[in-house]
């Protein structure tokens, strides 16, 4: 099978995985199937899934269907995969579905994938139905069932507006080696908030803002002005930028230096980038002054979110809380603006506070044509939705790329 255009199944905040992809494809290679998924317009082995924070599943987009309809959606799949089947390489095929929706029932899968089964043995191939427990195969159960295999196919049926699309899974996320770079650390600090190594995936893709065969010939340099612990500074570096941290914190640059040395000798993550950069530059400054000596091409950066809450303050405090992070932030974007030109591209994660009312956003962000910045606004995204947040958290962090002008 070689598929031109690929399926992007997102994680739980659809609208990061979107705008992650078109800041790294373009809009014009996106195209939004529904809430949960997107086509890309190239072929499956040239997106690599293990850069994509936003993203869980990678497939090969095998056909699209101009409806939603269950019955007409299971005769495709009955007409089109065991023609597929005949042509994967010898051996029993096993074969699951998973449905990113809703409006099907898992009794209604099984009866699909048995009905498969029957059909693949019909053209002289042995098969295997894999049974469903859910809407989706767990990751689990697609490794364990070797879906992901020469003989293995998990299919994926996406129903989107008017139509169902019909893709093969190439890969998945690999949780456990985000798991691995997260938790086994040795350097971790709960009180300066603890950033997903996905999420500051995707803050420097948004601000990065390429695909990485055309950053591959010109090494970059990702500066974080507020390093911590240098979470953002490990993904860069295995995304095969070098890292330049400076922390306004001297024991959060140690944490960072032995982070990052901890880090180049652990192969087994490592090695599952193609060109992992092993160069990294370390200093103790206050961003809102510090002029870097370093060249950057960017900043990705999770900014200084104000003091830790564990409930929503009286809404005077709260205003102390959010005018105190407004000052450090206009000054940080007014140090940033002196130091480079028109054009340069950020990505900044600022905080949010959550209330009865919404998200109260900083006041800066009002201004930031006065301070030298543009607002990058995507085609498939509201900027307002690109909120990283879980249920039970009061400090969300807003996603705010820029553009100097």
């Amino acid at each position: 099978m070689h598929a031109t255009s690929s399926i992007v199944v997102f994680g739980r905040q659809p609208e990061l995985g979107l705008a992650e992809l078109e800041a790294i494809y373009g809009s014009r290679r996106i195209k939004p199937v529904s809430s949960h998924a997107a086509i890309i317009s190239l072929p499956p082995q040239e997106i690599a899934l293990n850069r994509l924070g936003g993203s869980v599943r990678l497939g090969a987009l095998l056909s699209t269907l101009q409806s939603r309809n269950w019955q007409k959606i299971t005769a495709e799949l009955l007409y089109t995969i065991p023609e597929h089947a005949v042509t994967m390489p010898e051996g029993k095929i096993r074969i699951g579905i998973s449905h990113i929706g809703s409006g099907v029932s898992v009794k209604q899968l099984n009866a699909a994938a048995l009905e498969l089964k029957k059909h693949i043995r019909a053209v002289g191939r042995s098969a295997r139905a894999v049974p469903s427990i859910g809407p989706q195969l767990n990751a689990g159960q697609v490794v364990h069932n070797q879906l992901l295999g020469p003989t293995g196919c998990e299919l994926l049926i996406i129903p989107g507006h008017g139509q169902a699309v019909i893709a093969q899974t190439m890969q998945l996320q690999d949780v456990a080696a985000y798991a691995a770079r997260d938790q086994k650390r040795p350097k971790r600090d709960a009180r300066v908030g603890m950033l997903p190594p996905k999420l500051a995936q995707i803050i420097i893709n948004l601000a990065v803002s390429q695909p990485p065969s055309s950053v591959a010939s010109a090494r970059l340099s990702v500066l974080d002005p507020f390093c911590g612990t240098g979470v953002v500074l490990q993904e860069a570096m295995l995304m095969g930028y070098d890292a330049y941290g400076t922390d306004l914190e001297p024991r959060m640059i140690e944490y960072s230096q032995v982070n990052l040395e901890w880090l180049t000798t652990q192969k087994q993550l490592t090695s599952i980038y193609p060109n992992p950069s092993i160069n990294y530059q370390l200093d103790s400054a206050d961003a809102t002054n510090h002029d870097w000596q370093q060249p950057f091409s960017t900043i990705a950066c999770e900014t200084y979110l104000g003091r830790p809450l564990s409930s929503l303050p009286a809404p005077d405090t709260l205003s102390e809380i959010t005018s105190a992070a407004d000052t450090i932030h206009r000054k940080f974007l007014a140090n940033v603006a002196r130091q480079t030109k028109p054009g340069f591209r950020m990505c900044i994660a600022v905080p949010a506070w959550k209330t009865a009312r919404g998200f109260k956003h900083l006041k800066t962000l009002d201004n930031l044509a006065s301070l030298g910045y543009n607002r990058v606004r995507f085609v498939h995204v509201d900027t307002r939705n690109l909120i990283y947040h879980r249920p039970d958290q009061l400090v969300a962090r807003e996603l705010v790329v820029l553009e100097r002008i």
